[in-house]
């Protein structure tokens, strides 16, 4: 179930900001496609996060080939305070190909894409997205990565896969 905007999530007692989408993969296996949406002004336009050990597989956007012709299916996630995309949990397994989508964030303080793992693997292939910020905007790929085994793949050294970040108040790319 998606939460409502204003809804305590996580039962702290304070109302929650948007998370337009989430996906929770706890002590289990999810599986998801996640392509043609768009999250506007939301606090986090997609979260994909693990616990318990759980294993979550996502496709974030993708690159299609239609009779020998690229079609992107991919998601706009605009104006996002926090993040467009936010990668997150404690133990657990992550797979996700972000491919081809759009993070725009001319006036939102957020990053495009957060990462904040504890204990988790991480495995991200990262191509073909666009990554805009403006002067106040957060980084385009970064956030803190505690124990786990990370690999980001981010492009992979050809044009045809090449992100592109830019305007970004702070790093494009920054990982502690």
């Amino acid at each position: 179930r998606l939460p409502d905007k204003g809804e305590d999530i996580n039962r702290n007692g304070v109302l929650d900001l948007a998370t337009a989408f989430e996906v929770v993969a706890d002590a289990g296996t999810a599986n998801v496609d996640f392509r043609l949406n768009t999250s506007t002004n939301d606090d986090i336009g997609l979260q994909l996060s693990t616990a318990n050990g759980g294993v979550l597989n996502a496709t974030v956007g993708e690159i299609l080939l239609v009779n020998g012709t690229d079609v992107v299916e991919a998601n706009s996630f605009l104006e996002n305070n926090q993040a467009g995309l936010r990668l997150a949990g404690v133990t657990g397994t992550i797979n996700a190909d972000i491919v081809g989508n759009l993070f725009d964030r001319p006036t939102a303080t957020g990053a495009g894409i957060l990462i904040n793992t504890t204990d988790v693997d991480v495995t991200a292939n990262i191509l073909r997205n666009t990554i805009s910020g403006g002067p106040a905007a957060s980084f385009g790929i970064g956030g803190e990565v505690n124990g786990g085994n990370s690999l980001f793949t981010i492009g992979d050294g050809t044009d045809d896969n090449a992100n592109l970040i830019t305007g970004n108040g702070d790093a494009g790319i920054g990982l502690i």
